[in-house]
């Protein structure tokens, strides 16, 4: 299936494609990016979606599915590059934090994945408690790779709740950090009302989820 950015240069709908782009701009930005984290995030995220993981099943929600995954993950990117660029002699973030800021955009969404144990339940059951879910698993991953010195940071996932604002979620961050949580609820939200089929999605798909 292809799927069109906003650009109408990327295929939002295969993992290689988003992961190719992404890393190309990073290593626009560092030269001496491991990009290895980022390539397995990519893979991961679409074994999971696929229903191959061992502990997880496959998401059944309409729209919170990879291409979306993918969609706010590439935003994410470019959110990034951009700042990136501006801050380049003053605060850059760094090789390792957009590292984590990429892996956070590609499992935000985590937490409506189901456990297996739970498969009498619906993902739309899990909304209200999915960013907690997300935060849990999400810090268990990061631990168990490159960037493990960094996996509280999975925290930053509950700036993709729009419930409360984002000072009350994540207090105590430090500036760094505090943006890039910033740029995860951004891209969340951007990668929905920019998409192509918008409008559409929410007609036939989002509105399903509440259902």
């Amino acid at each position: 299936m292809y799927l069109s950015d906003v650009t109408g240069t990327v295929n939002v709908a295969d993992p290689d494609a988003v992961a190719k782009a992404v890393c190309s701009m990073m290593r626009t930005r560092y030269p001496d990016l491991n990009e290895q984290p980022i390539r397995q995030g990519f893979k991961d995220i679409q074994t999971i979606c696929d229903g191959h993981h061992h502990d997880l099943l496959a998401c059944d929600m309409p729209y919170h599915n990879l291409s979306h995954f993918l969609d706010t993950t590439l935003l994410m990117a470019r959110l990034l590059d951009g700042y990136e660029r501006a801050h380049a002699d003053t605060q850059p973030l760094g090789t390792t934090q957009c590292s984590v800021a990429i892996l956070l955009a590609l499992f935000h969404d985590i937490g409506l994945f189901r456990h297996r144990s739970e498969a009498h339940l619906q993902g739309v059951q899990l909304l209200p408690t999915h960013e907690q879910r997300g935060v849990d698993w999400m810090r268990n991953y990061l631990s168990c790779g490159a960037v493990a010195n960094h996996a509280d940071q999975a925290q930053l996932i509950f700036a993709t709740a729009l419930n409360r604002p984002i000072h009350e979620s994540l207090p105590h961050l430090s500036p760094q950090w505090l943006v890039i949580a910033q740029m995860l609820g951004t891209a969340d939200l951007m990668s929905q009302f920019a998409g192509r089929y918008y409008l559409e999605n929410c007609r036939d798909l989002l509105y399903q989820e509440r259902q």
